[in-house]
This record gives C-alpha cells, sequence and structure tokens, in this order.
C-alpha cells in the first residue's frame, strides 16, 4: 500500500485531494424545513396517540364503572325476585293453612244444619227456624266454595298441584258439567244450548279429569251468572286445522269492559267497578281457569262486549288431543 501511494506524485495528489474536496462541496444543503414539517408530524401523530389513548382509558374505565352497576343492580333484582317469592310462597302457605282450619268446623256446620233440616233428631216446626237453619246451610256452603278455591289457588301458586292425568272423552266431561249446572240456568229460565257433533263425539284428551271438569263448571256458572233471566248460553266444541281443540262457552249477558278482560284473570279481581253490576263471587273462577289450563300447556282467551256477550275459550294443544 505504502510503496503504491509513493508511486503517486505530488501533482497526481494534489489533482485527486482538489476532485475529492469539490464534490463534496457540490453537495445539496440540508432541507430544514423539510425537516420541521416532519418532525411537525411526527409529534402531531404522538399527541394524537396520547389523547387517543387517554380517551380509551377513561371509556375503560366507564365501562367498568357500567359493568359493575349492572352486577349491583342484577343482584338487587334477583334478592327482590328472591323476597317476592318467598313472600309469595309464604302468603300462598299462610291461605292454605288458614282455610283449613277454617274449613273443618265449617263442614260441621253445614252438616249439622242439613241434618236439622231433614229432621235428623227430630223435625223442626217452627218455619222461621227452618229459614235460619236453611240460611246457614247455604252461606256455609258458599264459603265453602270460597275456601276450596283459595286452597286450590294456593296449590297451584304454590307449585304443590300435581295432575292426575288419564284419557277421557271430552263430549262427556262437557255433558257432565252441563248437567251439573241444569238447575243453576232453569233457575234464571236460561237455556244452555249443546249440540255435539258426531265428528267430535270421540274426541279424548290426555289430562286431569277432574282439573278440566273443574275449568267448564267455572266458565258454565260464571256464563250463567252474568246472563240475564231467559237468556241463552251455548257450549261449543271444535277440533281445528292444526290439531288443536277449542272448547267455547258464549253468552248473551252484560259483557266485559275491554279494559278489564285481562284484570279479570288475577285473583280477586271482578269483571265490573260498578259493584252492582257483579254477581256475588269473589273474582277466583277464572284466575282458576287459567293456571289450570296453563298446567295442561293449553291457553285461556276472553272476548267480550258490553251488553252483547262474553265468549270464553279453552284451548288445548295438540299433543294432549287423541282421535
Amino acid at each position: 500500500m505504502k510503496k503504491a501511494l509513493k508511486s503517486i506524485s505530488a501533482v497526481e495528489r494534489a489533482q485527486i485531494s482538489r476532485e475529492w474536496i469539490g464534490s463534496l462541496s457540490n453537495e445539496d444543503p440540508l432541507d430544514y424545513a423539510l425537516l420541521w414539517q416532519i418532525g411537525i408530524v411526527v409529534i402531531a401523530i404522538l399527541i394524537i396517540i396520547l389523547i387517543w389513548n387517554a380517551s380509551l382509558r377513561r371509556e375503560v374505565k366507564r365501562r367498568k364503572s357500567v359493568e359493575r352497576k349492572l352486577i349491583i343492580s342484577q343482584m338487587l333484582a334477583e334478592t327482590a325476585q328472591a323476597e317476592a317469592e318467598a313472600a309469595n310462597a309464604a302468603k300462598s302457605n299462610f291461605l292454605a293453612n288458614m282455610s283449613h282450619e277454617i274449613r273443618t268446623p265449617l263442614n260441621a256446620i253445614i252438616g249439622f244444619s242439613d241434618a236439622m233440616l231433614a229432621g235428623v233428631g227430630g223435625q223442626v216446626e217452627n218455619l222461621k227456624h227452618k229459614e235460619y237453619l236453611s240460611d246457614i246451610s247455604n252461606s256455609g256452603t258458599h264459603l265453602s266454595t270460597v275456601i276450596n278455591d283459595i286452597l286450590d289457588l294456593s296449590k297451584i301458586e304454590a307449585g304443590k298441584w300435581r295432575l292426575e292425568e288419564c284419557q277421557f272423552l271430552l263430549n262427556g266431561c262437557l255433558t257432565e258439567a252441563i248437567k251439573m249446572l241444569t238447575a243453576q240456568a232453569e233457575g234464571k229460565n236460561i237455556s244452555v244450548l249443546y249440540s255435539p257433533k258426531p265428528i267430535n263425539s270421540s274426541l279424548k284428551i290426555f289430562g286431569d279429569l277432574n282439573a278440566i271438569k273443574r275449568i267448564f263448571i267455572n266458565l258454565l256458572s260464571n256464563a250463567i251468572k252474568y246472563t240475564p233471566h231467559g237468556g241463552k248460553v251455548e257450549c261449543m266444541i271444535e277440533k281445528k286445522r292444526n290439531g288443536q281443540v277449542d272448547v267455547a262457552f258464549i253468552d248473551n249477558g252484560i259483557g266485559i269492559p275491554k279494559d278489564r278482560l285481562e284484570q279479570v284473570q288475577n285473583p280477586f279481581e271482578q269483571s265490573h267497578e260498578d259493584h252492582d253490576l257483579n254477581e256475588e263471587g269473589t273474582g277466583l273462577g277464572l284466575p282458576i281457569v287459567k293456571n289450570l289450563i296453563e298446567l295442561h300447556d293449553g291457553k285461556f282467551t276472553l272476548i267480550s262486549e258490553i251488553k252483547e256477550g262474553t265468549q270464553a275459550i279453552i284451548t288445548f294443544p295438540t299433543k294432549r288431543v287423541i282421535g
């Protein structure tokens, strides 16, 4: 390397040096304006990132706060629901126990008054005394019906009602219910119309026979109760194309206001706010009907027009229908 450098003359070295220095002096100067622009952009990006990061932190904090509030609200709601269910169960148990304690002596009152009216132990000669005994028996029977309704509704609400399921003829069940209420209808000169179609005479239902009969009795009794003297009540069975079966009770009575169609299906609600339009009752019949048919996975529908009448329809699901 040293020999190579020594072989270059001083003139040649001077020339080479001038060429290199000249090339360096001809390079473009630094563009400071561009550097400032790049710096500003970088700083702006950093500021945006910092702002975005702060915003994300606030959003995360807000969402955590909302989640905490939701968890607390859910816990409070679950606690309130548990307390409501416990209160409802306590109410049902209280009503059931109270009704049972009342029913036992009540049966004795009804039994003794009926026995005295029948002349057991000697005839009651005084007509006024007979009237009193008859009033005692009738009032006791009515009170017994109310207590039985309370017991049944309490059992259903407490989830203690067990369906005793079997296959039975729907036509036969409805016919029996009509026979049981014939005297009530005749007392008001009301015609109960039922002409079963031959195609429906063999229809069977898989369900609780006593519960279904109770439904029919309640609905037919209501129809007779709210139908004026000389009116009519029609009973119908219809199998629909989808396999479901409807049992309808149609009357031409006073009807139910549209704004009370839902309310009358709740316990202790009456059909009319005007008590003069309500017959004697406790408002338990329709709630029992609704609960019993829902235990069969069915549906209860009320259609009514004031002064035109009411349709009460029970719908049995396809899986309950045989034939």
